[in-house]
């Protein structure tokens, strides 16, 4: 499996610019490889070839900030905010006194980095979506077609770093400990019009309107929960938030939201993470949001702003409490490594019920479909299946979920 760096140093990262050197077991003219190939962590590329706008040095920059960062998230773990220089990133500034947990920022950007270098190495996504047209190259023919985007990882600030160049004018309002901090690429709220239909499917009467007109409520990402079909939703009120707002899964029919191709996408991010990042997606989170839609060739030409424009999607993030297993061990040791932490904390919500026929179904079979092109490609399948997981996974879920 991929090495976690052993330190968060860009420098390191810059010096391993290649990806992962996929080859095709049966072209008679590809040198062998080993069973479990360890490649080099690359410098972070960006997602399907997207590029982050170039920006100016932070000493090029007016020394006034134009206006205080903006606490667009938070968990236990780091508050997320977005800084006015810095339109298309997000920067995630760890709580003071996480730096000694096992969930440390140290730490998820290292997982953090093996999952992207998966995502780089073995899956793709055009640029409209859909199967590969004809003429695609064979390197795309080799991948995972995979529709669920990972932020991709732009920089880690040392405590000090980030005070010499994020927080030089001022750290935001309220959090004045120097703490590390990770800048990464940022997934974009929902559109208002998207806000206001989850807001009147999960609250009702005059919470609504209190919801949708509290500023923060503006950054609003929603958690499909496939896994559970209701749930309460705790505060209410003007400051019930929607940053993170669940919606089960009663809620997301109702709405008549495609469940199926979700769950099919969540198992195809699944087979990914297991098999080519070697990681147990222990907690993470899946989230629907924007991102930037690129327009190209489009006529007539586009004359106003590109950042109206936008395009809904699903979003994996969240590594704070995600291992790596080693793919070395026997098949049982690695099955129920990958199994216990798909049922726990949030993984129990996102991944439909082995019960839920149709639904348990499609994510089946988008895990089935990439876990094993990526066992093909990492030549695992003497000792690996991903149905025969599914099956460890199906009984041992039965055992703990019922």
């Amino acid at each position: 499996m991929p090495p976690i760096p052993s330190s968060p140093g860009n420098d390191e990262i810059a010096s391993t610019r290649s990806l992962w050197n996929l080859t095709n077991p049966l072209d008679p003219t590809t040198p062998a490889q080993p069973a479990l190939p360890e490649p080099p962590i690359p410098e972070l590329p960006s997602p399907r070839g997207r590029q982050l706008p170039t920006r100016p040095r932070h000493e090029e920059r007016s020394p006034t900030p134009v206006s205080p960062a903006i606490n667009i998230g938070q968990d236990l773990q780091a508050i997320i905010y977005s800084l006015p220089d810095f339109p298309e990133t997000a920067f995630k500034k760890e709580r003071p006194g996480n730096a000694g947990n096992l969930t440390n920022l140290d730490r998820e950007w290292k997982i953090h980095l093996v999952v992207e270098a998966a995502w780089e190495g073995y899956t793709w996504a055009p640029q409209g979506g859909g199967f590969p047209p004809p003429g695609t190259s064979a390197s795309h023919q080799k991948k995972v077609l995979l529709n669920v985007r990972v932020p991709m990882l732009v920089k880690y600030y040392s405590a000090n770093g980030a005070r010499q160049t994020l927080w030089r004018y001022g750290y935001p309002a309220g959090d004045s400990d120097p703490t590390s901090v990770v800048e990464m690429e940022r997934i974009e709220p929902l559109s208002r019009e998207e806000r206001e239909r989850f807001a009147r499917q999960v609250y009702e009467g005059d919470v609504v309107e209190e919801v949708l007109s509290y500023g923060p409520n503006e950054h609003c990402l929603v958690r499909p929960y496939l896994g559970k079909h209701s749930g309460g939703f705790g505060l209410l009120g003007r400051e019930a938030s929607m940053r993170n707002l669940p919606v089960y899964l009663d809620d997301l029919e109702k709405l008549g939201e495609d469940v199926e191709y979700i769950a099919r996408e969540m198992g195809r991010a699944f087979g990914v993470m297991h098999w080519g990042a070697g990681v147990d997606g222990d907690d993470v989170e899946f989230v629907l949001g924007t991102s930037v839609l690129q327009l190209h060739g489009c006529y007539p030409p586009h004359r106003g702003p590109i950042r109206n424009f936008r395009t809904t999607g699903l979003w994996l993030l969240g590594f704070r409490q995600c291992k790596t297993v080693d793919l070395h061990k026997p098949a049982d040791v690695v099955y129920q490594a990958f199994s216990s932490a798909m049922v726990t904390g949030n993984n129990q919500l996102f991944i439909p019920s082995v019960g839920d026929g149709p639904l348990w179904n499609n994510f089946s079979h988008g895990y089935t479909q990439a876990a094993e092109k990526v066992i093909y490609e990492r030549r695992l399948g003497e000792r690996f299946s991903a149905k025969a997981f599914l099956e460890f996974y199906k009984e041992y879920a039965w055992d703990i979920r019922g």
